[in-house]
């Protein structure tokens, strides 16, 4: 399997503690307290520089994956691509698809690219 130097969503005990831009590694969604009636309770808090691009890919589908506005008009198609694979990858290890059935799948997505780019 691919190795990847970087995670984009940050999780602990409680679940998605922080989301940072797939670009610049900015934070872009942060888990916070906040009130609801009564009770205090846990919720992901999205900032004010979080920005979903929506990127048609070559294949027909389309990604979209988080930046902060900085970098929403500037993307890297190179690191993007790899963090789509990625996340599939995560997706089948997580429905219970062994590593070269991982492999298989992923092959079809060879050459994978981006056709065109959209911020939402």
């Amino acid at each position: 399997m691919a190795e990847y130097s970087e995670d984009y969503v940050e999780f602990d005990k409680l679940g998605i503690k922080e989301v940072r831009c797939m670009k610049c590694n900015t934070p872009v969604a942060v888990r916070d307290h906040t009130g609801i009636g009564d009770e205090n309770v846990l919720a992901m808090r999205k900032l004010s520089n979080w920005r979903q691009v929506r990127i048609e890919l070559n294949n027909g589908s389309y990604a979209e994956p988080i930046f902060c506005v900085q970098c929403a008009s500037n993307i890297d198609e190179k690191k993007t691509i790899s963090q789509i694979k990625k996340g599939w990858q995560i997706e089948l290890k997580a429905k219970g698809f062994n590593d070269d059935e991982i492999k298989e799948k992923l092959k079809h997505y060879d050459k994978l690219d981006i056709k065109e780019k959209k911020e939402k």
